[in-house]
Order: C-alpha cells, then sequence, then structure tokens
C-alpha cells in the first residue's frame, strides 16, 4: 500500500485543513479517491453534513486541545477505515503520536455515532406525529 507522507511547511499548517490539503496538493484528486475512496467534491460533502455537528464541540471540555480540525480527522478516519493496517503505521503517516492518533479516531467516531442517533431519534419521533 503506497503511502503519501504527510508534508510539514508553514504554508500548509496555516491552511483551513492542512492534512486533507497535503494529500491533495501530493496528488490532486487522485490521491484522495486512491486513500480513503472518496473524491474530494464527495469528502466535502460528507464532511459539510457532520462539520455543524461536530465542530461545535470539537474542542471544548478540560485537558489538552486538538490542533487538528474535525475535516482533518474524518479524512484520517476514512483512510484508517479503508487501508487496515497497524495504528503505529496510520499515526506515522500523519505524523501524530499513535496513542493521540488513536484517541482522535475514536473521538470522532463517537460523535458520528451520536450524531447519526440524533437524527435516526428524530426521524423515530417525526413518524410518531
Amino acid at each position: 500500500m503506497a503511502y503519501f507522507v504527510f508534508p510539514r511547511s508553514m504554508k500548509e499548517a496555516d491552511a483551513e485543513s492542512p492534512v486533507f490539503d497535503s494529500f491533495y496538493n501530493s496528488g490532486g484528486s487522485e490521491a484522495i479517491l486512491k486513500v480513503c475512496s472518496f473524491t474530494p467534491t464527495e469528502f466535502r460533502q460528507l464532511s459539510d453534513i457532520f462539520s455543524a455537528s461536530i465542530a461545535t464541540n470539537w474542542n471544548t471540555g478540560r485537558g489538552k486541545k486538538s490542533k487538528l480540525n474535525p475535516m482533518d480527522v474524518l479524512f484520517m478516519t476514512l483512510v484508517v477505515m479503508k487501508h487496515r493496517t497497524s495504528w503505529h503505521q496510520h499515526a506515522w503517516c500523519f505524523s501524530i503520536n499513535t496513542l493521540a492518533f488513536i484517541r482522535l479516531i475514536f473521538r470522532l467516531c463517537y460523535k458520528i455515532v451520536e450524531f447519526v442517533s440524533n437524527i435516526s431519534l428524530d426521524e423515530r419521533l417525526r413518524s410518531q406525529l
């Protein structure tokens, strides 16, 4: 499996979603499609669905705040789901500590489950009216 190493430049650090942008800049739409099975347009649509719900609570609470935005973590989660390899290898690819990477992925997964369960609850309530 070919991986793109996450570049660390100051230009990309200031970008809105530096992880996604670095992969896109490395190989364009084809690179995004290859690593997560979504075109950039499809990925942005998927990200827009979750962004309002997830972004509001992303860096709230006590503890260290995440330097990554939810769009980048969603991208990383899709890469993890597509490429079944070790957590360590995925974390290395994105230049993140392995335990911090695992926590990020699981945190986003919990937020997605919460979002989807709220949608299904709303639909059940609407059907009862």
